[in-house]
């Protein structure tokens, strides 16, 4: 299930369990944001906003930060090469000092296309990668890693039988 929420410049999504942050690309960071906060009174919840968001509402941008994560987890490499593989950039990239993959405009809708309905491919390519990356690091054939994997599992079900 999709969770879809949109609102003072920013997109948020969750899909498959993963978080996805869609925010203006602000133009400068001279000024350190303050925060604002503002509360829905027919239902008292808070939010609070920086104030460069209430500025971002009324600019033009050309470039959105967008951030992936899955449980305090960031996947925004691996979701960019995921990305690479599937639509044609247009002026994108990775910002590993922001912790965040640089969108363009045109690019958007793709993009929260894909985070809406393709994420389960998204998993299972992240899985066989990791697993990929591990039988590399290790220097494992597919079948040390089946007995592995069957070993550790077999550890699992002992220790859930002795919590029973």
């Amino acid at each position: 299930m999709t969770n879809f929420n949109v609102g003072l410049g920013t997109i948020e999504i969750v899909s498959e369990g993963f978080e996805v942050t869609i925010r203006k690309r602000p133009t400068s960071d001279a000024n350190i944001p303050s925060e604002v906060l503002f509360v829905n009174h027919s239902t008292d919840a808070q939010y609070s906003f920086e104030e460069r968001e209430l500025n971002m509402v009324h600019k033009q941008c050309d470039e959105y930060e967008f951030r992936i994560s899955l449980i305090f987890e960031d996947y925004n490499y691996e979701f960019f090469h995921y990305l690479s593989s599937r639509i044609v950039f247009q002026g994108e990239s990775l910002d590993e000092y922001n912790h965040c993959i640089i969108l363009s405009k045109e690019n958007m809708a793709k993009v929260i296309n894909i985070v809406c309905n393709d994420m389960d491919e998204f998993v299972i390519h992240t899985a066989e990668k990791r697993i990929s990356d591990i039988k590399t690091k290790m220097n494992i054939d597919d079948e040390q890693y089946t007995q592995m994997q069957a070993h550790f599992e077999a550890i699992s079900r002992t220790t859930k039988a002795s919590a029973c």
